[in-house]
């Protein structure tokens, strides 16, 4: 029989190929499982149809109809798991001679297929005759995923079996949620291209993982890795369509700040952010008490003496070091006005501390004492105090566990503490005693007060972030959306939202009014531990655990820049000057270090000018010259806590290691 190729009726040529059952090609081809698959056959038979040549197609139906049965029949799993090996292998050589001006961006989808086809492994019956195993899949692979997932990857290599595996949080959520991948057209079509010849990847890649298509190629690796490092992977564009007003209402003491700053500088134009102001009722907020505008007046006073600080002026630092510090210190905070010092220890202590020492601690008379006063009197306000003379120092007791964070409400009145003991207290500073514990089902480790006071956020190891207030015993907001520890939060300035950064990476913003989460930014390659919003309420600075400082810009939802320095943080700790221009961010270790945001804006801003097409062609700004501007070492005091005067002087907080 004469089975060689001719042209057919559609005129194509084709080179002499024999199909003889006895030829060694053929028994190759048809009994070599490895070469010839099912899938692989109809492919050939495709081929062969397209170009016309009936006869062959025939013939190598007639010869192959067993094989091509079996392909009928869905293939086993453990034949699916040996392809799909062998398919991801074959990929990975693809985007190894892939253009280097692409190869950055493919590699985004090594890890999300690694992951899933080492869980595909794992679900294999033990007694499975299978090429790979998980561990030798995993041995010959792992190499080729990014480092910042290498923390991931461990925790795949400890599943010994798929029963375990599903226990696990992380493989729970990785497997019910859509890895999501941003590439260039240009990308995405080759990789299109490339994934027509892998069907069970193909399938794969169709099943668990998201690609959304982008109009800008990235042009620096540095820049494209700089946006990647998340859980699971990058933000979808409908996670952040949603209107964000992140101006602030410049009261007195705003603009006080604002024309020292600015004293022989443009004004701004105030239009374009009035589009972005919320409405003044749009949560409600208390009125300003008599101390906080008293307060408001003295910042105004400050800020005619206020310190620039810039690469020309470095700032001043008072370090105050904790002695004795019992249990470590594992907390601080500095009031507004900068007159009273909480540290909170590791052995469930409080411990205040008046940095005027001429003013000292007062305490309010007890409530029996207070009903005997004569309310008629001129000398009132000097009656409600007690008879001994203010101390300097005064230790609060009541929590039974650590204290992972403390922090002043503006008026001065509260002090609000979160535990590992799994409560949350807060304590008037004017009677020095706890007067409120929220009880919640895991430890807290920040809670932070509204700049307005009456509100205030938690972080916790549940998961999730919450919104209270002092008037009521449950939150009146809970915000669930993390799939880690949410580590760290903050007020923004309008208290209109709440940001927050969790174990899994993404920093949130979060809608006070609603509970909705408004904005998601990914970049960090490990925990977040600490976050801090600007005083204009347009950006976000966050420090992650490998010690990297993102800076965010919550108009444009993107990435300003980035240090990307490698220093393990366990206790960050981030402050902005009372002008923004500036801000001190400490890791947790025997240095602290001033950022400015001010040249970190400026290149924002030329290079929106000089690319001349708006903020989708913007690459952050990775380790730029000019954005660490200062770096001051202590000598044996790891530092827990930064904080500006209203002058602009740095205070830090440590605890000396002897």
């Amino acid at each position: 029989m004469d089975n060689s190729m001719s042209d057919g009726p559609g005129n194509s040529t084709m080179g002499s190929l024999n199909l003889s059952p006895n030829s060694s090609f053929a028994e190759s081809l048809l009994n070599n499982d490895a070469n010839l698959t099912p899938n692989s056959l109809q492919a050939i038979l495709a081929v062969l149809r397209k170009n016309g040549l009936t006869e062959a197609e025939e013939a190598l139906q007639r010869e192959a109809s067993n094989l091509l049965k079996d392909g009928a029949r869905p293939p086993s799993r453990q034949t699916t798991t040996d392809t799909l090996v062998s398919e991801f292998d074959s990929l990975l050589k693809h985007l190894d001679m892939a253009h280097d001006y692409f190869q950055a961006e493919l590699s985004q989808i090594n890890f999300p297929l690694f992951a899933h086809i080492f869980l595909r492994l794992l679900d294999n019956p033990p007694d499975a005759a299978v090429t790979f195993t998980p561990t030798s899949f995993y041995n010959q692979y792992v190499f080729r995923i990014p480092a910042y997932y290498q923390e991931q990857t461990a925790n795949l290599k400890r599943q010994t079996t798929m029963h375990l595996a599903l226990q696990n949080t992380f493989i729970q959520n990785f497997l019910k949620t859509p890895f999501v991948i941003r590439l260039s057209k240009p990308c995405l079509k080759q990789l299109e291209v490339i994934l027509t010849r892998f069907p069970e990847l193909n399938s794969l890649v169709k099943k668990h993982i998201l690609i959304e298509p982008i109009d800008v190629v990235a042009k620096m690796k540095s820049s494209l890795d700089a946006q990647m490092g998340g859980w699971f992977g990058q933000i979808q564009k409908r996670d952040n369509l949603h209107k964000v007003y992140h101006a602030v209402h410049k009261d007195e003491a705003y603009q006080a700040i604002e024309r020292r700053k600015l004293r022989g500088k443009e004004q701004k134009d105030t239009k374009k952010s009035s589009i972005h102001l919320p409405a003044q009722d749009r949560i409600p907020l208390p009125p300003l008490n008599e101390r906080m505008r008293e307060e408001k007046k003295n910042i105004c006073k400050d800020a005619v003496k206020m310190t620039i600080i810039s690469a020309e002026a470095p700032p001043s630092i008072c370090m105050f070091t904790a002695l004795n510090a019992y249990g470590g210190l594992a907390s601080c905070d500095v009031s507004d006005d900068s007159s009273l010092l909480a540290l909170g220890y590791g052995d469930s202590g409080i411990n205040l501390f008046a940095l005027d020492e001429s003013r000292g601690l007062k305490k309010l008379r007890t409530a029996d004492d207070l009903e005997k006063l004569d309310m008629d009197s001129d000398s009132l306000d000097m009656q409600l105090w007690a008879d001994e003379p203010p101390s300097p120092n005064v230790m609060l007791t009541g929590h039974s566990g650590p204290i992972y964070s403390v922090n002043f409400s503006p008026d001065r009145r509260l002090l609000l503490s979160s535990s590992g003991d799994n409560t949350v207290r807060i304590w008037s500073l004017d009677t020095q005693r706890n007067v409120v514990v929220y009880r919640t089902p895991s430890p807290i480790w920040q809670a932070q007060f509204c700049n307005r006071g009456y509100y205030f956020c938690t972080g916790g190891a549940d998961g999730q972030a919450a919104l209270w207030c002092t008037e009521r015993m449950h939150p009146l907001r809970l915000l669930p959306d993390s799939y880690g520890h949410v580590s760290c939060v903050d007020f923004h300035p309008n208290c209109n939202y709440i940001v927050g950064g969790s174990d899994d990476r993404y920093v949130r913003v979060w809608d006070a009014l609603s509970g909705t989460c408004v904005r998601t930014l990914c970049g960090h390659k490990a925990g977040i531990r600490a976050i801090k919003c600007s005083p204009d309420g347009r950006y976000v600075v966050s420090m992650s655990a490998d010690g990297s400082i993102y800076v965010w810009d919550i108009a444009f939802q993107r990435i300003v820049g980035c240090e990307t320095k490698a220093v393990p943080t366990t206790m960050g700790s981030i402050a902005f000057s009372r002008d923004g221009g500036v801000f001190a961010a400490s890791h947790g270790g025997s240095s602290v270090s001033i950022y400015s945001l001010d040249n970190l804006i400026a290149a924002m801003n030329q290079a929106d000018k000089t690319a001349g097409t708006g903020d989708m062609s913007y690459e952050p700004k990775v380790d730029m010259d000019g954005f660490n501007l200062f770096s001051y070492p202590t000598k044996q005091s790891p530092i827990a806590g930064v904080h500006f005067t209203r002058r602009n002087l740095l205070l830090a907080i440590g605890s000396f290691q002897g």
